[in-house]
């Protein structure tokens, strides 16, 4: 379901051309290199919800046979993925992650990860990469834990066994970007209000069993698979406009001996540019990296009960100033588009952190922002290769 026609690959390439080339806007090519990468990747979806008997029940019959949760305590937030092989990824607290071969164990998940990324050779998931996101009970985490959902999303799913009064609470708070195209899944029959059904694309009964499987999930995935069909049509024509409307910037792939004019700085003058697009924000970095070690310094002092949260959302803002300053970096530096994408999975892990809402949380995420202010300034300052 996932292949385009076959006329959309020169499309394809053509916008990848126009995305890292220096004749367009920057909003311009950030058009392209989002469609492009819209159009070659499967569609993202979220399945969330609060009740975890449900949530539960969804993901085992996602899962399949290929692979078992073996622990009774599934992580804030969980992906799966296409891939060869079942292979999981883990994100700690402290932001580093670990990679095992095969289903996720029960030592892996003592651990506590925040974030579980699951591989599988699951032919629905050539399709669609789905984020299973099981809200904490604390209504206080509901807002970071949606807006980091809303980011990843392009269909939402909220399971429920019946669609509550504290579900149409919470839902009435979801951001626009992950309710704009939502469905409400209930395993249990119940009097859903008309204000309710008015607040998602449309409402499905599934009464999953209690060994449940991917067919008991059949009718929300046609809905789903049809919508992705319709969606990637809709994308495939935006593009194809968009090259219409830039066809005077025809470009074609650089040929072996060529020399593309993008690329070809000297290494002084790549050092030179570095410094003046990155001198700016690590001086940003550092102002607020210090401000915040002092705030975290005297917390035990002062007894602020609420210097937890405080030191969070100040890493948090300080994380996502870098991205939007990023957003203008240009792309034709490969250092600058890791030290974008590394910035990216900073601001993942700030949100992460929100989940857990407590002290130890507040200084994983300062020890985050400083491992920040050290990549930056690696890039910034190069240390010399000893001999």
């Amino acid at each position: 379901m996932h292949a385009l026609h076959p006329n959309s690959e020169d499309a394809l390439a053509q916008l990848g051309l126009l995305a890292k080339s220096d004749r367009l806007p920057a909003r311009e090519a950030a058009r392209c290199a989002q469609l492009v990468d819209v159009l070659r990747r499967p569609a993202r979806v979220c399945v969330v919800g609060q009740d975890v008997n449900v949530i539960r029940a969804m993901l085992t019959a996602l899962i399949g046979e290929h692979a078992t949760i073996a622990s009774d305590t599934l992580p804030p937030a969980l992906e799966l993925a296409h891939g060869a092989t079942v292979r999981t990824r883990l994100t700690l607290e402290d932001g580093t992650t670990l990679n095992h071969e095969g289903a996720p164990t029960d030592d892996l998940l003592t651990q506590a990860p925040l974030f579980m990324q699951l591989e599988l050779p699951s032919p629905l998931l050539r399709d669609m990469s789905i984020l299973v996101l099981l809200l904490d009970r604390d209504p206080r985490v509901h807002r970071p834990a949606l807006s980091w959902a809303a980011r990843r999303t392009e269909i939402a799913v909220w399971c429920t066994s019946r669609f509550s009064r504290l579900d149409a609470q919470i839902w009435s708070h979801v951001p626009q970007r992950l309710s704009h195209h939502a469905y409400l899944v209930e395993t249990r029959s119940g009097d859903v209000t008309a204000a309710a059904r008015g607040s998602f694309t449309d409402h499905l009964h599934l009464p999953i069993g209690p060994d449940p499987t991917l067919r008991d999930l059949e009718p929300l995935i046609a809905r789903l698979s049809d919508d992705i069909v319709d969606g990637r049509l809709a994308d495939l024509d935006s593009a194809q406009m968009l090259l219409h409307r830039l066809g005077h910037l025809q470009l074609r792939p650089t040929t072996a001996g060529e020399t593309d004019p993008v690329g070809a700085t000297r290494p002084s003058e790549d050092v030179a540019r570095l410094r003046r697009i990155l001198s700016e924000p690590v001086l940003f970095l550092q102002r607020r990296a210090g401000a915040l070690a002092e705030d975290l310094a005297w917390a035990d002092v002062e007894g602020d009960d609420d210097w937890p949260a405080k030191i969070r959302s100040g890493c948090l803002a300080t994380a996502e100033g870098l991205r939007d300053r990023a957003q203008s970096w240009p792309d034709d530096m490969s250092v600058l588009q890791s030290l974008s994408a590394f910035t990216e999975e900073v601001c993942d892990a700030f949100l992460l952190l929100e989940f857990e809402n407590g002290a130890d949380q507040a200084k994983d995420a300062a020890a985050l922002l400083y491992q920040m202010r050290c990549e930056i300034e690696r890039v910034l300052f190069p240390q010399p290769e000893t001999p």
